[in-house]
C-alpha cells in the first residue's frame, strides 16, 4: 500500500521585497493567481501592514507574504514598522523558500539605490541563494533585454550577479495567459533552488518556530501561538533598531539573537498565562481588510498585545 504521505503538496513560501510604487501586492496577486492583495496607484504605500495569502498554483501550496517597504520609513512610523517585521519573522518561521526582490524597470530612483545597496548589505550568502529578482513594467524596456538593463547600473548588477542571474521581468499589458506563462518560469526557478539549496532558515527563525510548536504542543491553536510571541517579540524590539530587525530577518546579524532567544525561554511562561482565556483566534494578519471580524480580531490582540507588554515592563 502506498503511503498518502507520498501525496503531500509541495509547499512554496514566498516573501516580497521592493520600494512603494514597485507593484508587490500586483505581483502577489499574479503569482496567487487571484486577487487578495489591495493594488492601487498612489504615492503612499498601500501595504503598511504585512500580508499574507495562499492558493494552490500548478499543484504547490503557494503562500506569498507581502511585506510594507522596510528600508523607507517615514518619520514617527519606526515602532509600527517594527511590528510589522516581526509579524514577517513569525509568518516566517518555518522558512522561506524564496525572498523576490521586486523591482521597476525605468529610472534607478535614490529610493532604489538605498534599498538595493542595503539588501547588498543585509542579504547574507545564504539568504542569496534563496533570491531572485522580478522587474515590473517590462513594457518601459523598449527593446532592449532584462540582461542588457541589468548592466546599465553597477550595483544592479551586483546584486543580480549575487543572486546567481535569476532575473525575471512583467509587462503591465500582458494578457492572463502571458502572465500565467511568467508564473510558471518563476516557479520553475523556485524549484530549482529548492531543489539545489532547500529552504532558507536562520538561528532566530528557527528558534521562532521551535517556541510556536510548544505553544501548539501545549495546546495553543496557530493564531494563538503566533500572537504569544508577537508579544515577546514586542518586548525585545523596544530595545533595537528596525534596520537590525530587518538584519536579523535576512541573516546578517547574529548579535541579539541569543539575548532573544533568552528572552523567549524566560517569558513563554507569562505570555502563556497572559493569553491563557483562549477566547477566539487573535489574528495577526488582516488577508481580508473588508472582514469586520478580523479587524475586530486585530485591534483586539493589539489592545492585549500594549496591556501585557505594560504589565512585563513594570516587572523588570
Amino acid at each position: 500500500r502506498v503511503s498518502s504521505d507520498c501525496y503531500t503538496v509541495p509547499k512554496r513560501n514566498i516573501v516580497l521585497i521592493g520600494n512603494t510604487g514597485n507593484g508587490k501586492s500586483s505581483v502577489g496577486n499574479m503569482i496567487l493567481r487571484k486577487t487578495v492583495f489591495i493594488t492601487k496607484a498612489s504615492a503612499n504605500s498601500v501595504t503598511t501592514q504585512c500580508q499574507r495569502n495562499e492558493n494552490m498554483v500548478s499543484k504547490k501550496q503557494i503562500t506569498v507574504i507581502d511585506t510594507p517597504d522596510f528600508f523607507d520609513i517615514e518619520d514617527g512610523k519606526e515602532e509600527e514598522m517594527k511590528s510589522e517585521i516581526l509579524k514577517a519573522l513569525i509568518e516566517c518561521a518555518e522558512g522561506i523558500h524564496t525572498f523576490i526582490i521586486v523591482l521597476k524597470v525605468g529610472r534607478f530612483t535614490k529610493n532604489e539605490k538605498k534599498m538595493v545597496q542595503q539588501l547588498l548589505n543585509s542579504l547574507t550568502e545564504d539568504a542569496l541563494k534563496h533570491t531572485l529578482i522580478l522587474f515590473t513594467f517590462g513594457e518601459q524596456l523598449e527593446g532592449q533585454t532584462i540582461e542588457e538593463f541589468v548592466k546599465t547600473n553597477s550595483q544592479l548588477k551586483e546584486l543580480a550577479d549575487k543572486c546567481g542571474g535569476r532575473c525575471h521581468v512583467i509587462d503591465k499589458y500582458w494578457n492572463r495567459k502571458k502572465k500565467e506563462k511568467q508564473v510558471e518560469k518563476i516557479l520553475k526557478t523556485i524549484d530549482k533552488m529548492v531543489e539545489t539549496y532547500n529552504c532558507y532558515s536562520n538561528d532566530l527563525l528557527r528558534e521562532v518556530d521551535k517556541q510556536i510548536k510548544k505553544e501548539i504542543i501545549a495546546g495553543l491553536r496557530d493564531e494563538e501561538a503566533k500572537y504569544t510571541f508577537y508579544i515577546a517579540f514586542l518586548r525585545w524590539a523596544a530595545r533595537i533598531t528596525t534596520l537590525v530587525l530587518v538584519d536579523a530577518f535576512l541573516g546578517a546579524r547574529d548579535e541579539g539573537v541569543s539575548e532573544l532567544i533568552s528572552d523567549f525561554r524566560k517569558l513563554r511562561k507569562y505570555c502563556k498565562n497572559r493569553s491563557g482565556s483562549r477566547s477566539g483566534s487573535l489574528f495577526l494578519f488582516r488577508t481580508d481588510t473588508t472582514s469586520n471580524a478580523a479587524t475586530t480580531s486585530f485591534e483586539k490582540a493589539i489592545t492585549l498585545m500594549n496591556d501585557a507588554q505594560t504589565n512585563m515592563l513594570k516587572k523588570k
